[in-house]
């Protein structure tokens, strides 16, 4: 071990600098690691550079040589593994001011960093309460969100919601079948919780009798329900990518969309207070600020401020204190310039994970105060859960903040004196070694990705955290994989930001959802008037289909709208379709098989109607598959009408009989509306389901029948499956599934080209292919499905990636995340115009030169290319 010798004491502007002697030179050979440790502390939260020249990166995606730390008020030592290319010296920096107890580094010989995670990263080094909650809690079982309202804990997990009494710590209530849920919350009343649950929208459920919760409805939200926070009459829910819902829940058994803030940003989690809504944004790392004052249109949908924070933005609180306004933001996995697919030698990786501390008193200019982090080093996928919370202790005039880091648990901070937060306490929850991993360590792994925890684990076990309410004396804490806990400490008080205001949206336009008809970065200017039809729903529009009469929109919770295409007014509806406990049936996506309508009818699993004669304006049921809680998100119709493909929940397919399957003597062996079998041509194994592990299928990404013969289906990981149901004239009896491996395609954009039914290009000599369009912005066409082949068809990139459908000489690209439309003429590679919507552009279904666009709760829109382009 080598002492450095530095300033004791940086004050704010300076730096000091360490030169390696000849001897430290000579002791150290190329590609060798050395462990770097630095012991420091400041009297109020600032940040420290340490550059270390050593003729190599520790940040590989700017190449630089300097890692930034936020240095807190107690004492804590810096671990720095650095691989050696050519030694010169190290240089300390900051801001602050910066005390520096110690200064060393070893030679740890070529052993690999990551070989070293428990030497790694911040790790306090001053007293602190340290606590282990066994895994043994309340009853509630494995509990991944929380809500306190009056007596009662309202806590969510194992798709159940249960109420626990807070006088006497009982088990009152519980209401199962909820499958999928993330966050939860409650309303003024008291009287209802809301529960996100992801591709399941948000469950909605009367808990007025808290010993017996009623599930009363589903709200079918943009996309995947995340995060979620209700302020007055309003739900606030966070679709990751699609941005921010709000839902009017005046009526919370009947909600209403009201509008969508997004820009692109990928939100987790998000808080209202004073009329901003403040947005934890991933992959930008901060929160964005917007003012629910000036919703008047969607060209008022700028966000007014922005903070940058120390790792991915998700869990915040805003309070206030001495009459300033303060945001509490939890972050985890990386700080800048660190993706989850770097190695640990970049220092930035699994650094993310803490608290940062900022003044939005004035949201235009917000300041930051301070910030603390976990111990260690920290990065895993599985029970990411980063949350804060802020309390009061009245008596003492002292404020207590506490953040929840998934596995690493639940830390409290003494806040009294905001740019110096001091840790007061530290809790775990403590399983028995294998519980997690079924008795095999270690139990957090992943396939591709670098893991690194904070604790040993072929030592011991610690059980993720989802969340905490903060009671008097007392935290409850959501053992996502345990139970809910009950933890009595002195430092609990009830949250002293529960008396914020009450949303309001005063300058809301009912005409936000008009089409403006502005056409952008091509040659069109406008959509010419007569050539489109904006036909607007109740529900949310998610797709459409035709016949030789009839449009069918599948409209979320309004059911299936049908429409005469000749004036597109309303000839009738199907009713909202209703499981026997209330869930609505939203109607997810429809397809037609010669008289037949399928819809996948979410809750209500696939749904079967006649529409031949009379039932093509009033269909009559003829069979549905369901399975268990799942829900039926889209459906795509064998070529010869025997099976159906289903996207069941977010990460599975089922085939499912459309026809009776009857043997030599004619006997029915297999029903229609029941599980079919397919066989996997890469292990010669028969299946019912398609699993796809590590990933999700988020809206939408199955293709309609491709060629005549083949369905595809991409998951977010980009894995792509195919179902070859056989040439035409030689039909497998058993479908044959092909997996494709990884292609990358993005895990909210891509497709493959649609036309009409049969979704291939034509090119000039007669070649039919299938376009597809992935995550690099190529368009690639292809007829060789099992082998991955692919040739470039346009020469450059699109302006963006999307979901494309192919109209004779055009190209219909539509992206829902960025609610844009581009088209494009194939021939020529020409960008002939960019429409911008207020809605979610879905697939474009193609009716000869008409197309019809699902835009989510914008409606439907009709353009006739052929007046388009006359």
């Amino acid at each position: 071990m080598a002492d450095m010798k530095f300033a004791k004491v940086l004050d704010g502007g300076t730096a000091s600098y360490y030169s390696f002697t000849e001897d430290e030179l000579a002791a150290v050979s190329k590609g060798e690691t050395l462990l770097f440790s630095f012991v420091l502390r400041a009297p109020t939260s600032t940040h420290i550079n340490i550059t270390l020249d050593l003729g190599t990166t520790i940040n590989y995606q700017d190449g630089s040589s300097t890692m930034q730390y936020a240095v807190p008020v107690q004492w804590t030592r810096i671990y720095m593994p650095v691989t050696v290319c050519n030694m010169r010296g190290v240089t300390l920096s900051t801001d602050g001011t910066v005390y520096i107890a110690e200064a060393k580094y070893e030679i740890r010989g070529y052993t690999a960093i990551d070989d070293l995670p428990l030497e790694s990263g911040m790790w306090m080094i001053d007293e602190f309460e340290s606590y282990k909650l066994s895994a043994d809690g309340l009853g509630a079982g494995g509990s991944i969100g929380i809500v306190k309202s009056g007596d009662y804990i309202y806590s969510i997990g194992d798709s159940a919601l249960t109420v626990t009494r807070l006088s006497d710590d009982k088990i009152v209530g519980r209401l199962d079948g909820l499958p999928g849920v993330r966050q939860i919350d409650v309303t003024k009343s008291g009287n209802y919780v809301l529960i996100t649950a992801r591709g399941n929208g948000v469950y909605v459920v009367d808990v007025s009798t808290p010993e017996n919760p009623v599930h009363v409805t589903t709200y079918n939200s943009i996309e995947m329900a995340t995060g979620l926070y209700i302020s007055g009459d309003y739900a606030f829910v966070c679709n990751r990518q699609y941005g921010v819902e709000i839902v009017d829940i005046t009526d919370p058994e009947n909600p209403r969309h009201k509008a969508n803030i997004s820009d692109g940003s990928e939100v987790q989690s998000c808080v209202v207070y004073d009329n901003i809504l403040y947005a934890g944004v991933w992959g930008e790392c901060g929160v964005f600020m917007y003012d629910l004052s000036d919703l008047s249109d969607t060209t008022s949908l700028k966000k007014i401020g922005k903070v940058t924070t120390g790792g991915k933005g998700d869990g915040l609180t805003v309070t206030e204190i001495g009459g300033r306004k303060y945001l509490f933001a939890a972050t985890g996995q990386h700080t800048y310039s660190a993706n989850n697919e770097n190695p640990l030698q970049n220092l930035c990786f699994g650094q993310g994970n803490g608290m940062d501390i900022f003044d939005v008193t004035d949201p235009l200019t917000p300041t930051w105060i301070s910030t603390v982090k976990i111990d260690g080093r920290y990065y895993y996928t599985g029970n990411d859960y980063w949350e804060t919370e802020v309390s009061y202790d009245e008596a003492n005039d002292k404020y207590y903040a506490y953040l929840v880091n998934t596995y690493n648990g639940v830390y409290i901070y003494d806040v009294t004196d905001l740019t110096a937060p001091i840790r007061l306490a530290h809790i775990i929850i403590d399983l028995p070694l294998g519980t997690l991993s079924n008795g095999n360590v270690p139990a957090l792994t992943h396939p591709t990705r670098t893991i690194v925890t904070t604790w040993d684990q072929h030592k011991t076990e610690q059980g993720p955290v989802g969340g905490i309410s903060v009671a008097d004396n007392a935290i409850y804490v959501a053992g996502t994989v345990s139970d809910l806990h009950k933890f009595v400490t002195p430092y609990a008080f009830a949250h002293s930001s529960e008396g914020k205001s009450a949303a309001t949206l005063p300058n809301y336009s009912k005409d936000f959802y008009e089409f403006n008809n502005t056409v952008t970065r091509g040659a069109i200017t406008a959509l010419p008037d007569g050539s489109y039809q904006l036909i607007p729903t109740t529900g949310q529009a998610l797709a459409a289909v035709t016949d030789e009469n009839y449009v069918y929109v599948a409209a979320g919770a309004e059911g299936v709208i049908i429409l005469n295409k000749s004036d597109l007014s309303r000839a009738g509806s199907i009713a909202c379709i209703r499981a026997c406990d209330g869930n609505v049936g939203f109607a997810q996506d429809v397809k037609i098989y010669a008289d037949t309508l399928y819809v996948a009818a979410n809750s209500a699993g696939l749904i079967a109607y006649d529409i031949s004669g009379k039932g093509a304006t009033a269909p009559v049921k003829l069979w549905a598959y369901t399975s268990g809680t799942s829900i039926a998100r889209q459906v795509t119709v064998s070529p010869d009408g025997r099976f159906a493909v289903v996207q069941i929940d977010n990460a599975s397919v089922h085939l499912v009989h459309c026809t009776d399957v009857t043997d030599s003597e004619g006997n029915v062996t297999k029903e229609k509306g029941t599980r079919a079998t397919f066989y996997i041509e890469a292990t010669s194994k028969s299946a019912t389901c398609i699993s796809a592990s590590g990933g999700n299928i988020y809206h939408h990404q199955m293709t309609v029948l491709i060629d005549d013969r083949y369905v595809g289906i991409w998951n977010h990981i980009s894995s792509e499956y195919w179902f070859d149901f056989g040439p035409d004239g030689a039909r497998y009896d058993t479908p044959h599934l092909v997996s494709m491996g990884g292609t990358y395609t993005g895990s909210f954009v891509g497709g493959f080209g649609m036309l009409g039914g049969g979704t291939e290009y034509t090119d000039s000599s007669g070649n039919t292919y299938t376009l597809k369009v992935n995550g690099d912005g190529y368009v690639y066409i292809s007829d060789d499905y099992t082998a991955g082949n692919k040739t470039k068809l346009f020469t450059s990139k699109l302006a963006f990636v999307g979901k494309p459908t192919v109209v004779g000489d055009y190209l219909i690209v539509c992206d829902r995340v960025s609610r844009r439309m581009a088209i494009y003429q194939i021939s020529t590679e020409t960008l002939l115009g960019i429409i911008t919507f207020d809605g979610n552009p879905d697939w474009a279904y193609a009716d000869g030169k008409i197309i019809y666009i699902p835009l989510g709760y914008q409606g439907m829109i009709k353009i006739d290319l052929a007046e388009v382009f006359a």
